[in-house]
């Protein structure tokens, strides 16, 4: 390579890597940090805050009485910790083995993903013979030109590829003559990076995003199985304890009554006594033992569930070890600051870490204003659509600021929703009056030939009270429950009829569903079911339901 072509190549290289840089003005060959997404504190994923008790002890337990343990009898018995019981959780604890292997899953998908990036190794080559006249002149030779190419090729974030190549070839100037091979060799560099495809950097990362937010979201929820494991483990524990102070209590009482039956007995026999003292403490006697029974039930239920979440390999839940408790109540009372421990609370929910982290999946995902104010600049885009989930919750304040940027530019609302949801298409005009919205597919009522059913009805009613709610008058065909659906516009008329009431002949819009209207009625029969209904209300209602309504709904732009 002479030092001009040096030159050249490195002027080359040079002004392609300025290109491929310009889109994102950052190396298109590494990852930055923020094209993560949202990292959350790798403490907040891991570890859980303790709030500090032992300052907030207050000594309120002078004089409490200490009950003993009095626990069923048993061929074998384990003496066991909260602690102890805390370490073979998390150690034994098949649910929380399973939920720890999660967060190495889903790293995994990070690899993935940047994987798309990582440098391809590509060659190619041609090998070819001479042709068969040439090998008569030189028997001796062989004349077998050919070009091998090894490179690599190494995806770009903008979208683009990089690709480094090595060609070589041979070439022969003369055959037959030793010493005549020469061969060539080179370095090719070159960058490719589309304008107008691939959406740019952001777009091409959003796999790597969404990966390294979804494993966040997984060690975020191993994290809350590991606490709700162990707090399973500490209620488990604590009821046992529980249920066995209350056992020792209920034979107390038994023997109690047993004393006051004796007294009783012998009051009566030395004629001091009523016989109904001596029955009624029979049945003192007898309601006390049904509290032991209880009592006993309780303690076995409670400790077959501290086997299970501890599961010792020679204490499962069917065997017949008794668990003996060896650590006490510490019978504490803490006198806590409210705003101090709900901030704590907050700070350490989990569960809203997780949520936090959907939501920058969801943003990463969708950016809905981005997507309008793109989509906005086109004169042909009128509004969006959107199904009745998102109708469901009105208050969701992210759905509501998303739907005003709508208002803001002027565009319309299309609602693809049941009779159900349709109350809540009222309230959501009434917050946002500048909103047009347009109800369609007549809300998927059933058609039958008679009046449609209550719920419709009054639905109906709700969601046309505000003047900025709209119907469309479609998919009537679809919804007839005769088949073939029938032709004859009087067994549409009473559903017709309760919105021409509902809406009057200003908010009505003319609307085929086409084509998925052709697997119930061809389109000429859509067209003359509703046209034969509007016609009798006159010209004008019938240009108004045609064009005129759309064209206030949608603000098209349509001439008389």
């Amino acid at each position: 390579m002479t030092g001009q072509r040096f030159r050249v190549w490195i002027l080359t290289v040079l002004w392609a890597g300025a290109i491929a840089a310009v889109p994102a003005c950052r190396n298109p060959f590494r990852t930055y940090e923020d094209e993560y997404g949202r990292l959350a504190d790798p403490q907040s994923l891991r570890s859980a805050e303790v709030l500090p008790l032992a300052e907030k002890a207050v000594d309120e337990s002078e004089g409490a009485s200490e009950l003993p343990s009095m626990g069923p009898p048993a061929n074998q018995e384990l003496e066991i910790s909260i602690e102890q019981c805390r370490a073979w959780t998390l150690e034994n604890n098949l649910d929380l083995q399973v939920s720890l292997m999660d967060p190495q899953i889903a790293a995994t998908s990070i690899t993935e993903a940047e994987a798309r990036f990582e440098a391809l190794f590509v060659a190619s080559g041609s090998l070819s013979d001479a042709d068969p006249g040439q090998a008569e002149v030189f028997r001796d030779q062989f004349v077998r030109p050919f070009d091998i190419a090894p490179g690599i090729q190494i995806p770009m974030r903008t979208g683009g590829t990089a690709s480094v190549a090595v060609p070589l070839s041979r070439r022969e100037t003369f055959p037959g003559f030793p010493d005549d091979d020469r061969y060539a060799t080179d370095l090719d560099f070159s960058i490719s990076q589309p304008l107008l495809r691939h959406a740019g950097r952001r777009a091409n990362t959003h796999r790597i995003r969404i990966a390294a937010l979804d494993s966040q979201i997984v060690q975020a929820g191993t994290k809350l199985e590991v606490i709700r494991q162990i707090a399973a483990v500490d209620r488990a524990y604590w009821l046992m304890d529980a249920t066995k102070e209350i056992l020792a209590v209920r034979r107390r009482q038994y023997r109690r009554a047993q004393e006051q039956l004796q007294q009783a007995t012998a009051r009566f026999e030395g004629g001091v006594g009523p016989k109904i003292e001596v029955i009624r403490a029979r049945a003192g006697q007898a309601r006390r033992q049904e509290a032991i029974i209880v009592a006993e039930l309780d303690v076995k239920d409670s400790q077959r569930s501290l086997k299970r979440i501890i599961n010792l390999p020679d204490a499962d839940v069917e065997s017949k070890v008794t668990l003996v408790l060896t650590s006490r109540p510490d019978r504490v009372f803490y006198e806590l600051d409210e705003d101090e421990l709900i901030e704590a609370a907050l700070r350490e929910r989990v569960e809203l870490l997780e949520l936090e982290l959907k939501v920058a999946q969801d943003y990463s995902t969708i950016d809905f204003e981005e997507n309008l104010n793109r989509f906005a600049t086109n004169s042909l885009f009128r509004g969006i659509r959107l199904g009745g989930g998102h109708v469901k919750d009105i208050d969701n304040q992210a759905f509501l600021t998303n739907v005003e940027k709508l208002a803001a530019k002027d565009l319309e609302l299309d609602l693809l929703i049941n009779q159900d949801v349709l109350p809540n298409v009222g309230l959501l005009a009434e917050r946002i009056p500048d909103l047009r919205i347009v109800i369609n597919h007549v809300a998927g009522v059933s058609i039958d030939g008679r009046r449609p059913n209550a719920v419709w009805v009054e639905g109906m009613h709700a969601a046309a009270s505000p003047p900025n709610v709209y119907c469309k008058v479609s998919g009537l065909v679809e919804s007839a429950k005769d088949e073939p659906a029938p032709t004859d516009t009087a067994y549409y008329a009473p559903t017709l009829d309760i919105l021409w009431d509902v809406f009057g002949e200003d908010r009505l819009i003319y609307g085929s569903n086409w084509p998925v209207s052709e697997r119930f009625a061809d389109y000429a029969t859509v067209q003359r079911i509703v046209t034969a209904y509007f016609t009798q209300k006159g010209e004008e209602v019938v240009a108004k339901y045609f064009w005129k309504n759309a064209r206030t709904a949608y603000k098209l732009k349509i001439e008389n």
